[in-house]
């Protein structure tokens, strides 16, 4: 899915759009695309729930994937 903004109401709508879509992909291929980088916030929230998180930075892309859950944790 694709983004353009990381406040709050637009990250939160956007969300409940890959949590709608959750039964037809599988949770390694949910993806939220910005078209700019978003904050820490939001990459936090959206590590949280598994979302790979996708920004343009010059003339390609970087990729943040969730972060691997630790033990314990």
């Amino acid at each position: 899915m694709a983004c353009h903004r990381s406040h709050h109401s637009a990250l939160i709508a956007a969300f409940g759009v890959i949590s709608d879509c959750a039964r037809l992909f599988s949770p390694s291929r949910r993806a939220l695309l910005f078209t700019d980088e978003p904050g820490p916030v939001a990459r936090e929230f959206l590590s949280h729930h598994k979302i790979i998180v996708i920004w343009p930075e010059g003339e390609s892309f970087v990729l943040a994937t969730p972060a691997a859950e630790t033990a314990g944790a």
